[in-house]
Order: structure tokens, then C-alpha cells, then sequence
């Protein structure tokens, strides 16, 4: 019996992939959403501050949630890093970067071993007692294991939905839909920011923080 070449031919969704464009482009082309990311610094100070007394021996496990390329929250996983480093020398720390599976991690890996930006410090990536990671897992699921999330940090990401509740007629974005499609992603909205909060209940370590920030 004879296959058809069609048949072993990879299968094409009808449905397109929308995905940022890579090489860093975000990054040098987001600096409002760097602006947010940098004034975050005094909630993560004091979010650092409450997990400092926290007794553990396992590693103080940091996310950065909708990371993109890597690149506007480079300066703030630093300085999260460092104070970490600062109150804590002799643990050791993981730094896990998630995004959806089309994200452009390769260029983030780059950003992170010093291949793409030029500095005078070492790169973050291969600071000593530090282990970085990446999840191609979408932020509306549970992306680690029960409590094993010391801090978590996301940026202008949690206004992104799980799927498409239905059409906008005559707009590219929500603020021009009508009453009635506006319910549909009101309804959508809430539903998700839900699950989103519950999954990292049940990651985070107990006493463990989360920071969002997103534009307004």
C-alpha cells in the first residue's frame, strides 16, 4: 500500500501565528515598556525585602513572566540578582524566562552570555551560582511545580488573553468594540486574570511575591 506524498508532508494550520519580530527587535524598540519595567524598582525592593527573612535551602527561584527577547528587563534582573547576592552570598539562584513556544529565545540567550549588547559587567548569564532557564509555556498555566517560585515579575504582559472571544467589526482593539463585543472580552478578561493569579498561588513558595506592572 502506497502513501500519497501529501500525506507525509508536515500539515499547515490554516490559522496564522502571529509573532513578534526577533534579532533584538523588540528590545531596541520598546522603550516605554523599559520605562514601566524600571519603575517597578521600589516594588521589587520591597518585595525583595519580605523574602529575605524567609529560611530555605533550596535556590531563590525568580521568573521574569512575558519576557520577550530579554532585553527591557535586563537592567531590573540585575539589580534582582545583586540584591539576592547582596543578602544571601551562598545561595544559589535560578532565573527562568517564559514566554509562548514562538517566542525569540535564541536572541535572549545571546542578550544573556554577552553575545548581543555591548557592557562593562559580566554577563548575567554566566554569574556564578546562577542557572538560567526558559519556559515555552503560555503565563495562563501552571509553568512550575507546586511551591518552588521564590518571586515572580511580569511587565506589560497580563493584558494579553488566552484566546479570541469573538470579532471587533470596525477596530484592531478592544477600546473600539461595542458594548456587546466588549462583554465578551470583559467576561474573557476576568476569567483569565483568575487562573492566571491561581497558577501562581500554587507555584509560588509560601511567603513568596509577585510583581505586575502594566501600562494604564
Amino acid at each position: 500500500m502506497h502513501q500519497r506524498m501529501s500525506d507525509l508532508l508536515p500539515q499547515v494550520s490554516s490559522d496564522p501565528t502571529i509573532a513578534m519580530i526577533g534579532g533584538g527587535f523588540y528590545s531596541a524598540n520598546a522603550l516605554g515598556a523599559k520605562d514601566v519595567i524600571d519603575a517597578t524598582k521600589p516594588l521589587v525592593d520591597r518585595a525583595l525585602d519580605a523574602l529575605m527573612s524567609i529560611p530555605s535551602t533550596k535556590p531563590f527561584a525568580i521568573a521574569d513572566f512575558g519576557a520577550s527577547d530579554g532585553g527591557t528587563s535586563a537592567d531590573l534582573m540585575r539589580h534582582i540578582v545583586g540584591a539576592v547576592r547582596t543578602t544571601l552570598p551562598d545561595r544559589l539562584i535560578t532565573l527562568t524566562y517564559t514566554d509562548l513556544p514562538y517566542n525569540d529565545f535564541s536572541t535572549l540567550f545571546r542578550r544573556l552570555h554577552g553575545m548581543l549588547d555591548a557592557h562593562d559587567t559580566q554577563p548575567l548569564g554566566q554569574e556564578p551560582g546562577l542557572f538560567t532557564f526558559a519556559s515555552g509555556t503560555s503565563l495562563h498555566r501552571q509553568i512550575f511545580p507546586d511551591e518552588a517560585l521564590s518571586f515572580g515579575f511580569s511587565t506589560s504582559a497580563m493584558h494579553y488573553l488566552s484566546t479570541k472571544p469573538g470579532v471587533i467589526a470596525d477596530h484592531v482593539h478592544a477600546v473600539g468594540a461595542t458594548e456587546e463585543e466588549s462583554v465578551l472580552y470583559r467576561d474573557l478578561a476576568t476569567s483569565d486574570w483568575t487562573a492566571i493569579l491561581l497558577a501562581r498561588a500554587r507555584e509560588l513558595v509560601p511567603g513568596g511575591r509577585l510583581v505586575f506592572a502594566n501600562f494604564c
